[in-house]
């Protein structure tokens, strides 16, 4: 839906996604813009084939468009598989509405009682519990229990496809191993550990980012027990096997992961993240250069606290882009969360993309409390220092906010002539700027000459198309660094990051079309009230502001413009999002 909206005509453009999303239609001064054909991308064994259908689009993702090296008869029993765990297992974890979602309280009780269960039944069936000298209904049950209880609670969640196709398969296999071991090893300890070797490893196989966490859990379970501790000491060898597997495959996973060698990664500390659903591959198209010669860097912060958006925002970017493989993310954050890394990782497994560390002591003693707390956080001020943190070799950023959606080709951004400017952003000549600063600033005949020569106009920095060469060149990080000390010193403003940019910058930028900002969508930095859309063309929607659309939505008392936002939500238990297909 590479859509731009216009007041004054309908324009049209090719996308790059491969799973359609419901058409958005904004209506401007009574005029409607519409979507076109879909890029679809089909694979076979060898190559990929990209064709322009209005319909019947086919998903890619990232390992189809590595390799396609799936037999007919790995399908066909991933399919037999599948129809047979659907028929007889418990209801599937990803039936609709399920309210188990990850962070939930269900959700835990789910884990909890699987893991525990899991404990439990080695228990009984190494005879530490209700022991005897006969085989004898307790200890069948313990040889039973990950087939009986810990797989259908773990399916009774809301889990990824990966986990749930694991699952599947543990539901066909586990009988099969607890029926023929005891042909040749009649044994209820063995068949016990046999399962749970082939739970871990199974998990290993279909989904190694969390295989880690899994046996983490387990592995809590029998330290917080003195019986699990008898056990593991009675089965050292088991779990010995178990921590060496894994951290064999994860170590192998993430040998091609250059930005962050983690080797194993260690144990979120929250699971309090949203869950998404994994974006579709986007692909480029014939015509799209040489992918070097035409690369396009954004820039963009990663908190926790604003996933949502910033996910909503990368998908917004890679399917109205013409050349969605040329795009490269570089994002910033304050703290290592594997969490959050993982979380971008899997929702967007094809996606080009670098993490950086931004040091918030950088900032420290800079900081001035503003008029809104958000404001306050150092990871807002790290776009001052974008130009010392990604490689000396980029010489062009476009830095973009995370609450925001791009409704066209980012490209056309990233073409603007800066004309020789530091930057380009679009500017608002008709704000009163003065508003910008306090009465104290311009009463200060010194302070009020930092604007003579320029015509000053307001620009949001949420949106800006940076020389990063240039800015390295005129020492631009000191000069905003400058004016945060003086606020330290007088309280010359009131808007944490924004004005000491201003300060250094207003007047002496690239101006461009208003259409690639169209901010304050998210109201004033106080109440954050809804306001509506200006008249004229829009590239880009930007929910400045306090008010944040999944907020909004999520509290059932969204503004207007939050529906134009929520087609790119890719949250799990989101109602106002892309529908599965």
């Amino acid at each position: 839906m590479n859509s731009l909206i216009s007041s004054s005509s309908s324009l049209y453009y090719h996308t790059h996604f491969t799973k359609p999303i419901a058409p958005l239609l904004i209506t401007i001064n009574n005029n409607n813009f519409r979507t076109k054909n879909f890029t679809i991308i089909k694979s076979n064994s060898n190559n990929l084939d990209i064709q322009t259908s209005p319909e019947d689009s086919v998903v890619v993702d990232s390992k189809t468009a590595e390799s396609s090296s799936s037999s007919p008869i790995d399908k066909d029993l991933k399919k037999v598989i599948t129809k047979t765990a659907a028929t007889f297992a418990p209801r599937a974890s990803t039936a609709s509405k399920n309210p188990a979602v990850p962070g939930s309280t269900l959700y835990t009780i789910f884990e909890v009682q699987a893991y525990a269960s899991m404990l439990l039944g080695g228990i009984l069936s190494f005879n530490l519990l209700f022991p005897s000298n006969e085989p004898d209904i307790w200890r069948l049950m313990g040889m039973w229990s990950i087939w009986m209880f810990t797989i259908p609670s773990l399916r009774a969640r809301d889990c990824s496809n990966k986990e749930k196709e694991a699952l599947n398969y543990l539901f066909l296999l586990v009988p099969l191993l607890n029926v023929t071991i005891p042909f040749f090893w009649k044994s209820f300890a063995v068949v016990w550990s046999a399962d749970t070797v082939a739970f871990f490893a199974m998990y290993a196989w279909k989904e190694m980012k969390v295989v880690e966490k899994k046996l983490s859990h387990y592995l809590e379970f029998l330290s917080l027990n003195c019986l699990g501790c008898r056990m593991v000491s009675s089965s050292l060898p088991l779990v010995a096997i178990l921590l060496l597997f894994t951290s064999t495959t994860i170590s192998a996973t993430n040998t091609a992961t250059n930005i962050l060698r983690l080797g194993i990664i260690p144990k979120p500390t929250s699971n309090n993240l949203p869950a998404f659903r994994e974006a579709p591959a986007f692909r480029n198209g014939d015509f799209c250069g040489a992918e070097n010669a035409s690369r396009i860097h954004v820039a963009m912060t990663l908190d926790a606290n604003y996933i949502r958006g910033t996910i909503a925002a990368v998908l917004s970017i890679l399917q109205h882009s013409t050349c969605p493989e040329n795009v490269e993310f570089h994002f910033l954050w304050a703290r290592f969360k594997p969490e959050v890394y993982a979380t971008i990782k899997e929702t967007f497994p094809f996606l080009d993309f670098k993490v950086y560390r931004f040091h918030p002591k950088r900032v420290r003693g800079l900081i001035s409390k503003s008029i809104r707390q958000a404001l306050d956080q150092p990871l807002n001020y790290a776009r001052i220092y974008l130009a010392e943190i990604i490689p000396a070799d980029v010489k062009r950023v476009i830095y973009l906010d995370s609450d925001l959606v791009m409704v066209d080709d980012i490209a056309k951004l990233w073409d603007v002539d800066l004309e020789g400017k530091v930057l380009a952003a679009p500017e608002y000549c008709h704000t009163n700027f003065s508003t910008y600063f306090t009465d104290l600033f311009w009463s200060d005949p010194e302070l009020a000459k930092t604007f003579e020569g320029r015509h000053p106009c307001y620009f949001n920095t949420g949106v800006m198309v940076m020389d990063v060469d240039k800015w390295r060149q005129g020492e631009y990080t000191t000069k905003v660094e400058e004016w945060m000390a003086v606020q330290k010193q007088k309280r010359i403003y009131h808007l944490g990051s924004l004005p000491p940019f201003l300060l250094v910058l207003a007047g002496n930028i690239k101006g461009v079309d208003h259409r690639w900002n169209q901010h304050g969508l998210g109201g004033d930095n106080i109440e954050g009230k809804c306001r509506s859309l200006h008249p004229g063309p829009i590239s880009l929607l930007h929910w400045s502001g306090k008010g944040k659309p999944w907020l909004r939505l999520d509290s059932r008392k969204p503004c207007s413009v939050d529906h134009l936002w929520a087609p790119y939500d890719l949250y799990k238990s989101s109602m106002h999002s892309i529908e599965d297909q």
